[in-house]
């Protein structure tokens, strides 16, 4: 007499489809796309780095979980902590009036559900980096020898107000931000860094992109540089939703020498596991995150000027 099927975990049960779909997605073969591979190796040190918590997943799962396989070194930073999402805050009980002490709470949460994400992609918690800059500040603090104070529109604080920041309580100044990217490259000596491309349409990862720019220029740092896109216009990703059979589609700002990553399904699993762990950005925009878990992940690399000074903001 056959034996009855085993009753799922609790665990299992509470996947959510999206999440359980990944199964039957990974059993179609992916259809070899026409451009080459990223090539990660044990001897590569990766330094992602991320405007907001929840870049660091929606552009860079794969490849921090290819590099920590193959034993290379991994790393994130996070520029900011996310604390200009009125709208999360909402969510959060907090209302839209809310104080900037409220925001900070907002900002911690975040800065939480990103070293979760972190962790179930494999990157120890010793090079994780927290800047906290301020959210939607980012494109006011380009002028790398700028000491001139900012306040954030939405913590209303002048100083870096998260204790684990590389510059914990602070002022915040261009030259702040500028010195404490410098110090994480310097210390993480990367030879690739993963950051927005100046392309991307968020004034926020334009900026990153910029002072990426400037802080390897200024470390010496011989690293490769690789530029993603997550905001191009309200056309990408296309087909939005959760659709890991499908590749990305590369955005006409993109240009330059475009690379992808295939994934595994269980890298997939495990990017869609790391999403889940956002929960803040998930409950406002869930449909939109779940467009960048795909079968590859896109990357322009070796944009001009990588190692050389920043060009102005259009």
């Amino acid at each position: 007499m056959p034996k009855p099927d085993p009753v799922p975990s609790r665990a299992a049960r509470c996947l959510p489809r999206w999440l359980a779909a990944l199964t039957l997605a990974g059993a179609s073969p992916a259809i070899a796309r026409e451009l080459p591979q990223l090539e990660i190796t044990s001897q590569d040190r990766v330094l992602v780095v991320a405007p907001h918590p929840d870049d660091e997943t929606l552009c860079c799962a794969g490849v921090l979980q290819r590099a920590a396989a193959v034993g290379a070194e991994v790393g994130i930073v996070w520029m900011t902590a996310g604390d200009g999402a009125r709208f999360n805050a909402l969510l959060a009980r907090v209302t839209p009036w809310s104080t900037g002490r409220q925001m900070v709470r907002l900002g911690k949460r975040r800065l939480r559900e990103a070293a979760a994400a972190a962790g179930v992609l494999g990157v120890p918690e010793t090079t994780l980096w927290i800047l906290g800059y301020p959210d939607r500040g980012l494109a006011r603090l380009l002028d790398p020898a700028s000491d001139q104070p900012f306040r954030s529109a939405y913590t209303r604080r002048a100083d870096i107000p998260y204790v684990e920041a590389v510059s914990a309580s602070s002022t915040i100044t261009a030259a702040g931000l500028h010195a404490d990217l410098v110090q994480v490259i310097r210390e993480f000596r990367p030879s690739w860094v993963i950051a927005p491309a100046v392309e991307d349409a968020h004034p926020d990862h334009r900026a990153t992109g910029e002072l990426v720019r400037q802080a390897l220029a200024t470390s010496g740092a011989k690293a490769r540089l690789a530029g993603y896109i997550v905001h191009a216009g309200r056309q990408l990703p296309a087909r939005r939703g959760f659709r890991p059979h499908l590749a990305l589609e590369a955005a006409s700002a993109a240009g330059g020498n475009l690379h992808a990553l295939e994934l595994t399904a269980e890298e997939r699993h495990r990017k869609a596991e790391a999403l889940r762990q956002h929960r803040s950005q998930m409950r406002r925009m869930a449909r939109f995150l779940k467009s960048f878990v795909r079968r590859d992940e896109l990357f322009v690399v070796d944009l001009p000027d990588a190692a050389g000074a920043a060009t102005e903001e259009g």
